[in-house]
C-alpha cells in the first residue's frame, strides 16, 4: 500500500460508490459493519466530494498523513447548511450561526500552524502523567452522584449518572455552580441533533439555541473564575492562549474551552454509558470485573471497541495525495469511520463478539494521528472510576428495560438507558 503526497502524473484507480454495496448500509449505524468488510474495497465514495475510510490500518495510515487535516470551518458550514433541511428553500433555512461559532472555537477545525498550539491548551494539562492529579476529584464526584441515584428506582443512566459525573468534574475544575452544572447537562442534551448526519428544521433550531445558551453560560463562568484569580489551571491556559499570535485563533480562552469541553461533557459520558451497557449485556464478564477490579481496564477497552462513542469524524485533503494507488484531490472530505476500525476482522478475531480477555492490539476509539483526542486520558480516567465503582462488590446495577439507540448520528448514543442502581448493606 502506498501513502504519499502526489508527485507527477499518477493514474487514478476507480473507487466504488458506497451506494453500490450489495447489502443495505448506513454509514456508521451498523452494529458490526459486515457490509463493508464483506467487500474487497479499501475506500468508498460517498457522493462526489467525499470518501469513506473504514479499515483499521487505513484509518491509522491516513490519520498520520501530513496532507490530511481537519475539516475547515468553511467546509463544515456548507455541510451544516445541507443538513439543516433539504426540503426548505435557501432563504427559509434555519439559523445555524451558533453551529459556526462553536466550530470556529474548536481545535477540530484548526490546521497547521494553528492546530498545534491550540491543541496543546488541552493536551498539556491532561496528558497521561498529569491526569493522576485529578483522580481524587473524579472519585469524589462519582461517589457523590452514585449516592444520589442509588435506591432511587428506575433512572436514565446517561442523564442521571454519567452526564452528572462529567458535569460535576468539569464544573469543579472551571468553577460552575451546582445550578450551572444542571443547566449544562440539559443544554448538552438539547444539542444532541448537532451530531446528526441529517436534521429537520425543528431539530436544527433546537440545537442552535442550545449551543448558544451553552457557550454563553460556559464562557461567562470561565471568565468569572479567571477574574477571581484563584484557579491556576485556568490561569495557565489563559496565559498560553494569549501567547498564540497566529491568525484565526479562537475568540477567547473562555470560548475555546467551552467549545472543546462539549466532548468532555458529552463524549466522555457516552463512553461510560456504552462501556457499562456492554458489561450489563455480558453477565459473566460483569461478574469477572466485580470479582477483580484489575479487569476494569479490559472492560473499557472491549466495551468501547464494541460500542465506540464516536462513530465517524471528518478529515480533509489539504493537498492532493495518493493512497493505495488512488488519487485523492485536495478539498476532498474524508469520513473516518473509527467505529468500523474497531470491528475490522483483519485486526480482531470474531470482531462481533465481546471478549474481556482480548489483547489490546488496536484502538480507534479516540481517533488517531496528530488529531488524536487531546482529552482522551481524562475521559478514560472518568470512565474507569465510574465502572470501578458501579461494579464494586457492594453495588448492584441492572438494565430496567430495553435500550433504544439514536440512528443517523455521528455518535453511538442511546435515547434513554433505563437502569436501577442499589448499594448493598455492609
Amino acid at each position: 500500500m502506498s501513502a504519499q503526497p502526489l508527485q507527477g502524473d499518477v493514474p487514478r484507480q476507480s473507487i466504488s460508490d458506497l451506494a453500490d454495496l450489495p447489502h443495505p448500509f448506513e454509514a456508521g449505524f451498523s452494529e458490526d459493519f459486515a457490509a463493508l468488510f464483506g467487500t474487497a474495497e479499501r475506500l468508498f465514495k460517498a457522493g462526489s466530494k467525499r470518501i469513506v475510510v473504514f479499515r483499521g490500518e487505513d484509518l491509522r495510515r491516513i490519520a498520520a498523513l501530513p496532507a490530511v487535516g481537519n475539516m475547515p470551518l468553511r467546509a463544515l458550514a456548507e455541510r451544516a447548511m445541507e443538513e439543516a433541511g433539504d426540503d426548505q428553500a435557501e432563504h427559509d433555512q434555519p439559523d445555524v450561526s451558533n453551529f459556526g461559532r462553536i466550530l470556529f472555537n474548536q481545535i477540530f477545525t484548526a490546521n497547521p500552524p494553528l492546530h498545534g498550539p491550540t491543541r496543546q491548551l488541552l493536551a498539556k494539562p491532561f496528558g497521561m502523567k498529569q491526569v493522576a492529579a485529578f483522580d481524587d476529584l473524579v472519585r469524589g464526584v462519582v461517589d457523590k452522584v452514585l449516592a444520589e441515584v442509588a435506591g432511587a428506582g428506575e433512572i436514565d443512566f446517561g442523564f442521571d449518572f454519567t452526564e452528572q459525573v462529567t458535569a460535576g468534574f468539569w464544573g469543579a475544575l472551571i468553577g460552575l455552580t451546582p445550578s450551572e452544572q444542571r443547566q449544562v447537562v440539559e443544554q448538552v442534551r438539547a444539542m444532541t441533533s448537532f451530531f446528526f448526519l441529517v436534521r429537520t428544521a425543528a431539530e436544527t433550531v433546537e440545537a442552535n439555541a442550545a449551543i448558544g445558551a451553552y457557550l454563553s453560560l460556559m464562557a461567562t463562568a470561565i471568565e468569572r473564575t479567571l477574574a477571581e484569580g484563584n484557579n491556576p489551571l485556568l490561569a495557565t491556559m489563559a496565559a498560553e492562549f494569549d501567547a498564540i499570535t497566529i491568525e484565526g485563533k479562537p475568540e477567547s480562552v473562555a470560548l475555546s474551552l467551552a467549545a472543546n469541553l462539549i466532548d468532555g461533557f458529552h463524549t466522555a459520558a457516552l463512553a461510560a454509558a456504552n462501556a457499562t451497557y456492554q458489561l450489563l449485556r455480558h453477565p459473566a464478564a460483569a461478574a469477572e470485573v466485580r470479582a477483580d477490579a484489575q479487569r476494569v481496564g479490559a472492560a473499557i477497552d472491549e466495551g468501547l471497541r464494541m460500542s465506540s462513542p464516536v462513530i465517524v469524524t471528518h478529515r480533509y485533503a489539504l493537498e492532493d495525495f495518493v493512497f493505495d494507488d488512488v488519487l485523492v484531490p485536495a478539498g476532498t472530505a474524508i469520513a473516518m469511520l473509527w467505529a468500523a476500525g474497531n470491528r475490522d476482522p483483519d485486526i480482531f478475531d470474531d470482531p462481533g463478539t465481546y471478549r474481556l480477555e482480548r489483547m489490546r492490539r488496536y484502538d480507534a476509539t479516540f481517533g488517531g494521528g496528530i488529531h488524536l483526542c487531546p482529552g482522551r486520558n481524562i475521559a478514560r480516567l472518568m470512565v474507569h472510576r465510574m465502572l470501578a465503582r458501579l461494579f464494586a462488590p457492594d453495588v448492584r446495577i441492572e438494565l430496567a428495560g430495553p435500550v433504544e439507540w439514536i440512528t443517523q448520528s455521528t455518535m453511538r448514543q442511546p435515547y434513554r438507558m433505563p437502569a436501577r442502581i442499589d448499594i448493598m448493606p455492609a
